[in-house]
């Protein structure tokens, strides 16, 4: 009930819940209560603060959470556990205690953030998404979870995930395994789930790529473009990564330099199976782009070297996107001998 729970100062978290009795593991708490239901398109307009206390019911919806249960705080060790809207405890929790909740448990963008839980298992760093959790804290909250994380885990258990790992969806220059596993530092870092496509999105080469080695001029990098139109499809391939890889990852993708990192839904095309990795998609674009030629080779070979890629929609990319070359003449050698073998 809300009467045994107080908000009050938390020190350096700012403000929490603290309980005015004692819980046994497994009581209920309280009901956390729901405010504004917004689209993530729709989030940008909200106050600073209800920003602060969003929840995310899935992958398109977020409710703006209203006190107390707004001043839950994160914890890696956290007390309490939510099921829906009803907080109880997770273990024991005497008076006098903060409760805490663990925010990984329906979350997916994967965003880092510090965190100041100062629990014993605490890194000093959050990534909120559940699959950032090792695999059997995945299977202890499972339970708990809201669907739509319940429906992607048996979708990632189907498709033969291996839990504690992250997901994404190369679809450009990444697509050449080991240029890729170079990129992650070592052979075996990069695991294939599966040929895929994103429905709805149409690769351009247009993100904005400003030259800090002599050429004055921006070239294209790849960008899976929002279209709407259900006949479009962006085609490559859902990896699998070490999450300790993650960091890696987000460099090789240009996470934060052009680039900002979502979940989107992906259609395994040989298992019928829809999944949710990062993709990596364009922030900065300019449509009078086009790319270097060995960048445009990259992605050609990529997409070659996997077999069940549609070999049209290649020959498209290959006919129809120009290219320039790159006056630095080194670079250029070194990117064009990759190999990028084929993944039979």
């Amino acid at each position: 009930m809300r009467g045994d729970v107080v908000v009050r100062d938390a020190g350096p978290k700012g403000r929490g819940v603290f309980a005015l009795r004692d819980f046994q593991r497994g009581e209920f708490i309280f009901r956390r209560r729901h405010g504004q239901v917004v689209t993530s398109s729709e989030i940008g307009a909200l106050a600073e603060e209800e920003r602060r206390h969003l929840c995310e019911l899935d992958y398109e919806r977020s409710a703006v959470l209203l006190a107390p249960g707004c001043y839950l705080n994160h914890s890696c060790d956290p007390n309490a556990m939510r099921s829906g809207v009803k907080v109880f405890a997770w273990r024991d929790i005497n008076a006098g205690d903060e409760i805490t909740i663990d925010y990984r448990l329906n979350a997916f963008g994967g965003e880092s953030a510090p965190c100041a839980c100062d629990s014993a298992s605490c890194t000093g760093s959050l990534v909120a998404d559940f699959f950032s959790l090792d695999s059997q804290r995945q299977l202890e909250y499972l339970p708990y979870a809201p669907v739509f994380i319940r429906r992607e885990h048996r979708s990632r258990t189907k498709a033969g995930v291996s839990l504690g790992t992250v997901l994404s969806f190369g679809y450009g220059s990444n697509l050449c395994l080991d240029r890729l596993e170079n990129r992650l530092q070592g052979p075996g870092a990069v695991v294939a789930v599966g040929v895929g496509y994103l429905e709805g999105h149409e690769l351009r080469f247009h993100k904005r790529s400003q030259d800090e080695h002599g050429d004055p001029r921006a070239s294209g990098k790849g960008n899976a473009l929002r279209t709407g139109k259900v006949e479009d499809r962006v085609w490559g391939v859902v990896f699998q990564i070490e999450r300790g890889r993650l960091p890696l990852l987000d460099a090789a993708e240009g996470l934060g330099e052009g680039y900002a990192r979502k979940v989107l839904a992906i259609r395994l095309a040989d298992q019928g199976i829809e999944i949710h990795p990062f993709v990596y998609v364009a922030t900065n674009i300019d449509d009078t782009l086009v790319p270097y030629d060995w960048y445009k080779r990259l992605v050609v070979n990529g997409l070659r070297s996997w077999p069940g890629i549609p070999p049209e929609y290649v020959g498209r990319i290959e006919a129809n996107v120009q290219s320039r070359i790159d006056p630095l003449h080194r670079r250029a050698q070194r990117e064009f001998a990759w190999a990028c073998p084929s993944q039979t």
